[in-house]
């Protein structure tokens, strides 16, 4: 360690041996620890060097912090080296690697929680180097949360100076602009403003073609009096250029909720103090028009916009009187029966739709089955649609639907056939009277080519037998499988599931559990050692001692091309031992 890296760290190091944070060998242990960093960092090619001796300091800085001081200054003035050491550390960093953006992230957010004074500083200094536009707009964010607006606008400008036409740059140089002169209170500075804002937004934004941009500007200023009349021009300026996007409407909708009425060729009014239910039919007025103004291929996108306002309004049920409340239902029954005569309902929207339809006692079963064909065509891969119809058909009682609606599902989901099948089981499960639809299902779904279907229900078909009608079904059943031809292959699920069946029982079949630990270890014994785990544990318990032994040997030959397998067996068979406590070499003397 050379002199200066010793010298800089011996108060800190008397500071910690007088409060006796650390003991003689640990102290030495830090000490040798930072001369390897620092001899580390002195030659490193890259960051990597610096953020292993940072997050070593902020670990230790941390484990300080922890400690109940008897005087908070000396807690403090710990603390405060510390977090100067790390900020030093970064100083190198960044002036060694200074293409490093991550690097210069890492510095602003440490200096924000411990040194946030010179934040502004260290964003200047980054600027020299990086210049992409999210680079300038996160420094003039940070200015602008701490009202530093006169920074912020310079920062912009040095940004704009760079990309003059990038039109996120302006845009939030224009918001900056306006808040200054909304926080200045002068009036004659607040009119420049507006003046240079305007000449910004003729300039440079109004050739982007990015709404998006408009409308996120709009919702920042919205607050700030002064800029109402600049408001009134952005307004007017989307309704002549994109009067057929949603998003400009679903905006101007959201702004006379929050009583910022606006009316063509006049100035926006400020009426937050209007009634909520004016405001409420003003913006359900302008929700209606832009159905019929956006263009067709964003005609769905309106509805959206349209129902999920209805939709947060009507959870807002205990701010809402009587006419309010009838309003918004009124609306959403409305704006979704539109929406479906005109095929514009995205597949969630359609999907309540359908409810909407089975709820409601005026419509024929004619009307809603014409709702669920439309359906099936329109959103092939909806889960939701296809739960919500084959309940209906289950609640009239219309078996032959149910299955052509499942076959439909099942051929557009296949990914999803586990969960279909368990759902069609669920259903059946609900009348006794379908049992035998709940059998077919099940055994359908065993039968199937697809091998994960068929091994998630193999243990259910068992289950189900056992707990419904007796034991000796449930043999009768585990039999019949393992002869099936039908059956693709037999899971270790289906093994694993009699064998519990089996346990479960006051006289359990021995014949059949070892039937089923037998197969199943031939089957998947390469590549699961849990099942030979089993097969022993279940021989110890009986006392079986030297057929559990064999056991052993068996499994090791088994798995002898997969040593991990192995190395996991032998894990697990040692700890099994050792809990029932088996002493193997007395047990291997009885064979």
């Amino acid at each position: 360690m050379n002199e200066y890296s010793t010298e800089k760290f011996i108060e800190q190091y008397e500071h910690i041996k007088k409060l006796e944070l650390l003991s003689d060998s640990e102290l030495n242990q830090l000490k040798r620890k930072r001369a390897h960093f620092e001899v580390g960092i002195k030659s490193a090619k890259d960051v990597k060097s610096f953020i292993e001796y940072i997050k070593y300091e902020i670990v230790l800085m941390k484990k300080f912090m922890q400690i109940d001081y008897s005087n908070e200054n000396d807690g403090r003035a710990l603390d405060r080296a510390m977090c100067v050491h790390i900020r030093d550390i970064y100083k190198q960093a960044v002036r060694r690697f200074q293409d490093n953006r991550k690097m210069w992230s890492y510095y602003i957010e440490f200096a924000k929680m411990k040194f946030p004074n010179s934040v502004t500083s260290i964003f200047q200094q980054m600027l020299g180097f990086h210049h992409a536009d999210s680079d300038y707009i996160e420094a003039a964010n940070h200015e602008m949360d701490k009202q530093n607006y006169y920074v912020a606008i310079n920062f912009l400008i040095q940004g704009m100076s760079n990309e003059k036409k990038n039109s996120k740059l302006v845009a939030l140089h224009i918001e900056c602009s306006l808040k200054q002169a909304e926080a200045s209170g002068d009036e004659k500075f607040k009119e420049r403003s507006l003046a240079q804002v305007t000449k910004y937004f003729d300039k440079y934004i109004k050739s982007t073609k990015d709404v998006q941009i408009y409308i996120d500007l709009l919702k920042k200023i919205q607050n700030l009096t002064c800029s109402i009349t600049f408001q009134n021009q952005i307004l007017q300026y989307l309704l002549i250029v994109f009067c057929s996007r949603p998003e400009v409407w679903n905006l101007l909708a959201d702004r006379h909720l929050n009583g910022l009425f606006f009316q063509e060729n006049s100035e926006t009014e400020n009426s937050t103090d209007m009634s909520f239910n004016n405001r409420l039919r003003h913006a359900l007025t302008i929700y209606d028009r832009s159905l019929e103004m956006v263009d067709d291929k964003f005609r769905t996108q309106m509805f959206d916009f349209y129902l999920n306002k209805l939709m947060e309004l009507d959870m807002l049920k205990t701010n809402l009187d009587d006419y309010g409340y009838q309003c918004i239902r009124s609306a959403f029954i409305k704006t979704l029966d539109a929406g479906y005569k005109k095929d514009c309902l995205s597949e969630d929207f359609y999907t309540q739709y359908l409810k909407l339809c089975i709820m409601d006692s005026k419509k024929s079963r004619e009307d809603i089955e014409e709702v669920i064909v439309k359906g099936s065509h329109l959103y092939p891969h909806s889960m939701e649609f296809y739960e919500v119809a084959i309940k209906f058909y289950f609640k009239i009682q219309k078996y032959e639907n149910i299955s052509l609606l499942f076959k439909q599902s099942i051929k557009n989901n296949e990914k999803d056939a586990i969960h279909l099948y368990e759902f069609l089981c669920q259903i059946y499960l609900q009348n006794p009277e379908d049992k035998e639809r709940l059998i077919k299902a099940m055994m359908e779904a065993i039968a199937s080519n697809d091998k994960n279907l068929s091994a998630n229900f193999q243990p259910c078909i068992l289950q189900y037998y056992a707990f419904s009608e007796n034991i000796e079904k449930a043999r009768e059943v585990y039999t019949q499988m393992l002869n099936s031809k039908s059956v693709i292959s037999l899971s270790l699920k289906f093994f694993t599931a009699m064998i519990e069946i089996e346990n479960m029982q006051l006289k359990p079949d021995r014949a059949i559990i070892f039937n089923c630990f037998e197969r199943a270890t031939k089957i998947f014994g390469k590549n699961h050692p849990d099942i030979w785990i089993e097969f022993i544990k279940y021989n110890w318990e009986l006392g079986k001692f030297s057929e559990a032994y064999s056991l052993k040997k068996r499994a090791i030959e088994s798995m002898k091309g997969d040593l991990r397998a192995v190395e996991k067996f032998e894990l697990k068979y040692v700890m099994l031992r050792n809990k029932l406590g088996m002493n193997e070499d007395i047990k291997e003397e009885k064979m």
